[in-house]
């Protein structure tokens, strides 16, 4: 199967609209699927909940050991190296936030090793953003008037999310990890690697993914990579061939948002190994994971094809797998004891790793 995705990765990129591979799914286009869903899960794995930490709402991980960290590194033939973390900050004003700590680790940019080029088939880029995490977030999701992007696409009439607008662009100039917004730090990091791999005259390719909020933003960033020419060489005059559709469905439903993508219709009731799903369990990514491993239609039994994803994952923050799987519910922890360790004298003490700040230089885009 790896030796077909090298093969056929522009395909089951895209670039044909999946046609012929959504129903039944095709299984290496599941396979795909799969790992990039497990690359955006990570990003949540390895969020620092505790709020007493000084490194609260940042990554808990240095970007060498990260995927090893998140558990998908063994048995993983995709293999990656994180080169940056990047940031998103709000313009709520909210209580559970100093002014210091308003920005939040939203994700990371990394690159395909040259093991994982060899499976891929390219060098990839890939960035992946993360879904809802903190309460200010959901001030975020909710905020769905529209708003003008002529500040992501100059000379058009655009308009998007401004909730999403805000995490997105928003930055200060007193900020430790957002004196840059998320966008410009995403842009410089892929800008860097897609220069540096075009010295090189490698085939790259630029995969954006996230879930839930994650998954909006993802959508935004990938349509601002391509209409601004992040997908070539710096200086280049080359219109490099990109993915992203131009006119994208309407959906005048409440708000006069357009729809984007091809929709992948799956149903994890189906599955056996799930006990029961309440509203908020079915929008757990490893069940979605669970289900494009194993659902085959609407009139066909579930059949997990796809042997090589552990079904346990689909409790790591749920109770949804059936009893006799022995596994227990909510079983992730992405850190021991909290991050508390013991000292010489036996004492106790909080000793979170503190990431880098990125780059404050918005130059290095070119989006100044």
């Amino acid at each position: 199967m790896a030796n077909d995705i090298a093969t056929n990765w522009k395909v089951l990129s895209g670039e044909k609209n999946w046609e012929g591979l959504l129903d039944p799914i095709d299984d290496n286009l599941r396979r795909y699927l799969i790992h990039y869903g497990q690359l955006t899960g990570t990003v949540g794995d390895a969020f620092n909940d505790v709020k007493l930490s000084d490194a609260y709402a940042l990554c808990r991980y240095p970007p060498e050991v990260y995927f090893t960290r998140t558990g998908i590194q063994l048995g993983n033939p995709f293999k990656y190296q994180v080169t940056d973390y990047f940031y998103g900050r709000s313009e709520i004003d909210f209580s559970e936030w100093t002014p210091a700590k308003r920005s939040a680790y939203f994700g990371f940019v990394a690159v395909a090793t040259d093991e994982g080029k060899l499976v891929l088939g390219r060098r990839d880029i890939v960035v992946c953003w993360r879904g809802t995490v903190l309460k200010i977030e959901w001030f975020e999701d909710f905020d769905c008037t529209l708003t003008s992007a002529s500040d992501i696409f100059p000379n058009t009439k655009a308009k998007v999310h401004h909730g999403f607008h805000g995490i997105y662009t928003t930055k200060d100039s007193d900020s430790t990890y957002n004196k840059t917004s998320a966008r410009e730090q995403v842009l410089a990091a892929v800008r860097r690697l897609v220069d540096k791999y075009a010295e090189l005259n490698e085939e790259v390719s630029i995969t954006v993914t996230g879930h839930s909020l994650g998954a909006a933003l993802a959508t935004l960033n990938a349509m601002d990579i391509a209409a601004n020419g992040y997908n070539k060489p710096s200086g280049s005059e080359t219109v490099y061939p990109d993915i992203v559709p131009d006119l994208p469905a309407s959906v005048p439903i409440l708000f006069p948002y357009e729809d984007v993508g091809v929709e992948l219709y799956i149903d994890t009731t189906k599955s056996p190994s799930i006990k029961y799903e309440s509203t908020g369990a079915a929008h757990d990514l490893n069940l979605y994971l669970h289900g494009v491993a194993g659902y085959q239609g609407k009139d066909s039994d579930f059949n997990l094809v796809i042997t090589d994803l552990d079904i346990a994952l689909v409790n790591k923050y749920n109770d949804l797998l059936t009893d006799d799987r022995k596994v227990p519910p909510k079983w992730w922890s992405n850190v021991l004891n909290k991050g508390m360790i013991q000292i010489d004298i036996g004492f106790w003490k909080l000793n979170d790793y503190i990431p880098d700040p990125p780059s404050d230089d918005a130059s290095e885009n070119g989006t100044n």
